[in-house]
Formats: structure tokens, C-alpha cells, sequence
């Protein structure tokens, strides 16, 4: 799959470019506003590799070479630097002992995006590490909830007496704002709907629908808590969702709401001015 073309930018696009790409056809595919779904999981997928500058520079030179994870089969290559240090550093050690001494413990690391929803749902990814000493296919665990700049270490999955560290980092999403365990969504409202009450219908990040209700008389950019709908939390259980109502005027408004407008707002100035 050719990610510039899912998202139709060019190969020298910046990432503002890129990211704005993105909105425009999540929004377009987006299965809530009718779109293809799967053609809104290709343009997800070609996000979050062209988003990600490392995974973006390892998808434009893929034979590249050095040691590096992968996905097995998207092919995303993580170079990483494999360097000395002590066995809780940040690198990969490969460090033998003198005569007589037992080998100081190998520590592998690299970095690893995932997306919001992968953080949500968590699961197993399959990764590829090249290394001297052959070629790994390790069967990740992504914890629920997992946060930009968790490290996670998994023992043995290397080898005996090896340990293999994580650096994850969640990519953003078209939809959601996360922030802590909270998630945040911006839902335009005409300012008629804000003044007699609505209904819409919302689509949490786990994929529920529900009826929000807005009470009439609600004033503008008011902010709607969905209890229990945010990202799971490593204690087991949820943050909330934050909704947005963000006014907007009816593209078009006919003249007997005006007039009616004009003798409230007239009605309301006598009363004022009394």
C-alpha cells in the first residue's frame, strides 16, 4: 500500500500537510458519517506510519540498513541505537564478562507507536527484530490504556536472561483528544438546537452509540461528560468523555425565526430598561 497516495500528499509533504490530509478523509470515511470503513482503516494506517518520523524514514528507505523492529507484515522498520550500558539503561547491552564472571544481562529496547484505539482495545502485535544473533518474531502485549512514554519490559522474550523494553508512543487521533484518562470531542451545534433543546447521536472511541441529550437553554461551548467512556486505566477502570457543543448557524435560517428573534431581543431590551 502506498501511504502518500491513501492520503493523496506527496512524498515531500510536511507534516502539517499530512495531518491535515488526514482529517479531511477520516472525516470523509468515517463509517458514523457514512463512509467505507475500510477504506478509513487504510487512511488510519497511513497516519499513523507518515505522522510517526521514524517509522515514516524507515517506510521511505526500507532496505535500510542496522538492526531494527518491525511489523511483521507492514514492514515498518524501528532503527535503534544499540549501545553499552549498565542493565537498566536505555540501550541494548551486549556486554560479556571477564574469565570467571557470568555475562552481564542483555537489555534490548526500542521505541513503538500505536494508535489511540490500539491503546484503548490493547492486544498483541507481531514485531520483527534483526539482530546478530538472528532474526526474532516476538508477539507483543499492548496493555489497555498503555500512555506516550510508558516503557514496558518483557523478560526471556529475547532470549534466556534477556529483557526487552518498550518505549511506546500513542499517535493522535482525527476524533479524540486524550488527556490523562480522559478523552475530549468537539460536536458542532446550531445555536437554534442550543436554545430548544436536542438529540444526537455519539460514537465512543470503544465504538457504543449513544443518545446524548442537550437541555434547551444550554449555553454555548458547554462541555457534556459521558461517565465511564475514556481510556482504561491500569487499575481497571475508566476515565470520561468529554463532549464539546461547539455553535454554529444554521446554513440557513428562515425569516419568520428572525422576526421572532428581533421581537424577543426588543422585548427583552423595554424590560431592561425600565
Amino acid at each position: 500500500m502506498d501511504y502518500y497516495s491513501v492520503l493523496g500528499v506527496d512524498k515531500n509533504a510536511d507534516d502539517a500537510t499530512i495531518k491535515k490530509a488526514f482529517k479531511r478523509l477520516a472525516m470523509k470515511h468515517h463509517p458514523d458519517k457514512g463512509g467505507n470503513e475500510e477504506e478509513f482503516k487504510k487512511v488510519n494506517e497511513a497516519y499513523a506510519t507518515l505522522s510517526d518520523p521514524q517509522k515514516r524514514s524507515q517506510y521511505d528507505n526500507p532496505h535500510a540498513g542496522g538492526f531494527g523492529f518491525s511489523h511483521g507484515a507492514q514492514g515498518f522498520d524501528f532503527n535503534d541505537i544499540f549501545r553499552n550500558s549498565d542493565p537498566f539503561g536505555s540501550h541494548f547491552e551486549h556486554i560479556f564478562g571477564q574469565r570467571g564472571q557470568q555475562p552481564r544481562q542483555q537489555v534490548f529496547r526500542t521505541p513503538f507507536s500505536v494508535s489511540l484505539r490500539q491503546a484503548y482495545t490493547g492486544g498483541k502485535q507481531q514485531i520483527q527484530l534483526d539482530t546478530h544473533m538472528g532474526r526474532k518474531i516476538i508477539d507483543l502485549s499492548i496493555p489497555k490504556g498503555v500512555k506516550t512514554g510508558q516503557q514496558i519490559r518483557y523478560d526471556g522474550t529475547m532470549g534466556p536472561g534477556s529483557v526487552l523494553v518498550i518505549d511506546f508512543h500513542v499517535t493522535q487521533d482525527a476524533f479524540f483528544d486524550r488527556k490523562g484518562d480522559h478523552l475530549y470531542s468537539k460536536h458542532n451545534i446550531s445555536v437554534l438546537d442550543l436554545i430548544v433543546g436536542h438529540k444526537f447521536k455519539f460514537t465512543t472511541i470503544s465504538g457504543t452509540q449513544l443518545e446524548v441529550k442537550v437541555k434547551e437553554r444550554t449555553a454555548p461551548n458547554t462541555q457534556i461528560k459521558l461517565s465511564g467512556y475514556g481510556m482504561p486505566t491500569m487499575q481497571g477502570s475508566y476515565g470520561d468523555q468529554y463532549i464539546l457543543l461547539n455553535p454554529i448557524l444554521p446554513a440557513k435560517i428562515e425569516s419568520e425565526i428572525v422576526d421572532s428573534i428581533k421581537k424577543y431581543k426588543d422585548i427583552d431590551t423595554f424590560k431592561h430598561n425600565k
